[in-house]
């Protein structure tokens, strides 16, 4: 089944090219479809290849899956772009405000901040 994540991501030209179904956000918001909401906390330093891994594994599911990509506020990035995190990733504290929210999948093994809810 598809993944639903932005067209300009990196990771988009990749698995098209492995032959996998992935949808952009705009596509998936004209289909009568409820995806699996995934929020994926990325705190491993090859952003965009740990990305690419991610979505290529997600999307061998038999589930629609829509993916936000999630940024610690309290953390800097030291090996990819500013401009990257701020077009592709949210911050954690927009996620906190949003209800539901779906539940983080950590990556690594950087501590991460509790959030109230």
């Amino acid at each position: 089944m598809p993944v639903i994540i932005p067209a300009a991501l990196p990771a988009t030209e990749t698995l098209t090219n492995e032959q996998i179904f992935v949808m952009h956000e705009q596509r998936a918001q004209s289909q009568d479809i409820r995806p699996l909401k995934l929020a994926i906390v990325n705190l491993m330093p090859t952003k965009i290849v740990t990305e690419t891994q991610l979505l290529r594994l997600i999307s061998n599911t038999a589930l629609q899956a829509e993916v936000d990509l999630i940024r610690m506020a309290s953390h800097v990035s030291k090996n990819v772009s500013e401009e990257h995190l701020t077009t592709f990733y949210k911050d954690d504290a927009s996620r906190a405000a949003r209800k539901p929210a779906p539940r983080p999948l950590p990556t690594g093994s950087w501590p991460l901040p509790v959030l109230e809810s």
